[in-house]
């Protein structure tokens, strides 16, 4: 009788082919993971926007001069060059004059958005700065509609950009059909 044991384990060709059938199916599902990445920030980053609009709002009914959506990078003020993917602010605008700048004004909410999304803003009719968004104390929006488009930075011509718009009633709508990027 021989003493010999057979340990267990795993020889060198078993390992090796696991190492290349994990390897094949990472390379299968690498792209499909980074499409929902990017799709979860652009949904995010909506939805974010969508919520300060909606707090404006509130906040304008319950303010006596109204309230405003503004571009913000630096979280205290607005920018004059309204990229709305630099961040925005939330605010009660008592004076009534667009700005955040009053004694009586007070910031509600400074929001950065996430890193790789793009976000535009256009008014209905143009000529009307697309930096800011003010209602009334109605909740009404000052000025024409706007539509807002969220999209990834990089979305290769896929269908990643959603789009939302606010009427003059202060309604905002989100358009749930993603279309592809521009």
């Amino acid at each position: 009788m021989s003493n010999i044991r057979r340990t267990g384990g795993f020889t060198l060709i078993e390992l090796m082919i696991t190492v290349t059938v994990a390897a094949v199916v990472m390379a299968i599902a690498l792209p499909s993971f980074t499409q929902l990445i990017r799709s979860n920030r652009v949904s995010s980053t909506a939805n974010e926007l969508i919520a300060t609009i909606m707090l404006a709002r509130t906040e304008a009914i319950r303010s006596p001069g109204g309230a405003a959506v503004c571009t913000s990078t630096d979280g205290a003020s607005c920018d004059a060059a309204g990229d709305w993917s630099g961040g925005w602010i939330v605010f009660q605008d008592r004076d009534s004059d667009g700005l955040p700048t009053g004694a009586d004004d007070t910031l509600l909410k400074y929001v950065q958005p996430t890193d790789a999304v793009e976000i535009d803003a256009v008014a209905a009719g143009g000529g009307v700065d697309n930096r800011l968004i003010r209602f009334d104390q109605r909740g009404r929006l000052m000025g024409l509609q706007r539509q807002m488009s969220v999209q990834a930075e990089e979305c290769s011509g896929k269908a990643l950009r959603s789009e939302l718009v606010v009427r003059p009633t202060g309604q905002v709508s989100l358009d749930r059909e993603r279309k592809a990027c521009l």
